[in-house]
């Protein structure tokens, strides 16, 4: 693998340009957070910039000439040098219309990557084939890889805030993969749902090569492990249940001190004492009568 070296001074300029234009969105109130494509990120505010170098077929001057983004109210007017800036809610495969003061129209078509950036570089525009065509396109945007084909040397990175989930394909072979810190990482290292930056030129194929790729590992989201549950001895074996002891219900005992009535003391008269039985008359004892015994009669 290689590292690209496709800088040249007008792609310097443009690329500084590209830089700033998010610090410039953001002081002007822009929400999200930057993205170093040129958009800004979580915004789902994308942009097309540019230079127009020639219009086929006369020496008119570059400047003035109306850029739009068709089927948008997003439009802008070149400056002197023919350069460029779009910038709005816009994605995906969207047609970039140039209009000159004299009537004459020429358009390209661009793919768009939510939150990213598209730079024309060195437009020439043919209003008599209505044709605008850069010399190439470098497309730069952040987004997430769904897919790193090690044997076809390709990688799928889908922009991160794109809805309608729009890959976009790498040649591996003509790209320079790295960390963060520049040390190169190989594709077999590279899994599914990792942050990438990509800059790269797109091919005539559509894919994007003399790429430079970075790579942001997300860490796997860890699972914790739930904590042993304490069992009883006498848990019931499989297949039965035990009737859980009911608990005794213990009566409530009213510790309240009784209150203690007084009562006003009553004379009563006290009871005549009775005579008991040792006090008693005895009575007389009977008389025992005595018979005599009556002698027998003599014959």
């Amino acid at each position: 693998m290689r590292q690209p070296n496709h800088l040249t001074d007008g792609w310097i300029y443009r690329t500084l340009l590209v830089l700033l234009l998010p610090a410039v969105l953001t002081s002007c109130g822009g929400g999200g957070g930057l993205g170093a494509d040129g958009g800004v990120s979580g915004s789902g505010l994308s942009s097309v910039t540019g230079n127009v170098t020639e219009i086929a077929g006369a020496n008119d001057d570059v400047g003035g000439i109306r850029v739009l983004v068709q089927g948008t109210d997003v439009e802008t007017l070149t400056d002197d040098d023919g350069s460029f800036t779009l910038t709005g809610e816009f994605d995906g495969p969207v047609t970039v219309v140039f209009e000159l003061d004299d009537g004459g129209r020429a358009e390209t078509m661009v793919e768009v990557p939510t939150g990213g950036n598209v730079d024309l570089e060195d437009i020439t525009v043919d209003p008599e084939e209505e044709e605008a065509r850069p010399t190439r396109q470098i497309v730069t945007f952040s987004g997430v890889v769904q897919e790193a084909d090690c044997a076809a040397d390709t990688l799928l990175v889908v922009a991160g805030d794109d809805a309608q989930q729009t890959r976009f394909s790498v040649r591996l072979d003509d790209a320079f993969v790295h960390d963060a810190a520049g040390a190169p990482i190989a594709c077999a290292d590279i899994r599914p749902r990792d942050e990438a930056r990509v800059q790269g030129e797109v091919l005539e194929d559509d894919r994007i090569g003399n790429a430079d790729v970075e790579i942001r590992r997300q860490e796997p989201t860890r699972t914790p492990t739930p904590r042993p549950v304490a069992t009883s001895t006498n848990a019931p074996a499989p297949g039965r249940t035990l009737d859980a002891p009911r608990a005794t219900t213990t009566p409530a005992i009213d510790v309240r001190p009784i209150p203690t009535e007084t009562r006003p003391a009553v004379d009563r008269p006290r009871p005549t004492p009775t005579a008991t039985p040792s006090d008693a008359p005895r009575p007389a004892p009977l008389a025992t009568a005595r018979i005599a015994p009556q002698p027998a009669p003599r014959p």
